[in-house]
């Protein structure tokens, strides 16, 4: 099925279908309004497409199963899937570094560049490290999140494996990225999950807002 673009953009407030997910447009709106990615919708279905590649970010809350997030890369393939409840500031925060896989570095100073690899970033934000049969394990500092690394894992399958828990929902969540996943993108999943549980970035709530760190590239006079 193809979803056009609309020429406005509505809040997905208006959409009932996304009454479980209130903060789903927060990630969305400032992907369209300023990094000019597509937007594609349907009931029950929100999407964003960069222009000039095979990267996207889409919400789907017609399936059943527990991924309701999906981040994918065609060409190579790969891609990641995210359970409803993962926490929406690590998402956002996540989504919003997408296009400096891109080449794209607005806005990067104040959202924060791409970590240069996984160990390292675990150990910058004191994720706990130990050593499993299958390969590596981090523990965050809090206690409420966990990676699983898996090397060995063949062809499109899983090699890094998220699990926590959103206090905010008071609800388990689980998130995985496969083979050929850019390590820095999952680097910088893990330190938003750091610094959004130790209370250093919020989303505000409301309409196409964006996050802290983008609103305040924004209203410092940096434009596309």
């Amino acid at each position: 099925m193809t979803f056009s673009v609309p020429n406005r953009i509505p809040a997905a407030s208006e959409d009932r279908s996304f009454e479980g997910v209130p903060r789903a447009w927060e990630i969305f709106g400032p992907m369209v309004e300023h990094f000019g990615w597509e937007l594609y919708q349907a009931e029950g279905f929100l999407a964003v497409g960069c222009p000039y590649s095979s990267l996207g970010f889409r919400l789907d809350l017609r399936r059943k199963e527990a991924a309701s997030w999906e981040l994918e890369h065609r060409i190579p393939h790969w891609f990641a899937q995210f359970s409803r409840h993962t926490p929406v500031e690590a998402l956002g925060l996540m989504v919003y570094s997408l296009p400096q896989l891109q080449g794209d570095t607005r806005f990067a100073e104040s959202i924060g560049f791409l970590p240069t690899g996984v160990s390292e970033a675990a150990a910058d934000a004191r994720w706990a490290a130990s050593r499993t049969p299958g390969g590596i394990e981090f523990a965050s500092p809090d206690g409420h999140s966990s990676l699983r690394y898996m090397p060995r894992s063949i062809g499109i399958h899983t090699m890094w494996a998220f699990r926590g828990y959103n206090t905010e929902h008071n609800r388990a969540w689980e998130a995985r990225f496969t083979q050929g996943t850019p390590a820095p993108l999952v680097a910088r999943f893990l330190t938003t999950l750091t610094t959004t549980a130790t209370g250093e970035r919020r989303t505000p709530l409301g309409g196409a807002t964006p996050l802290p760190a983008l609103e305040t590239a924004l209203t410092s006079g940096v434009r596309r």
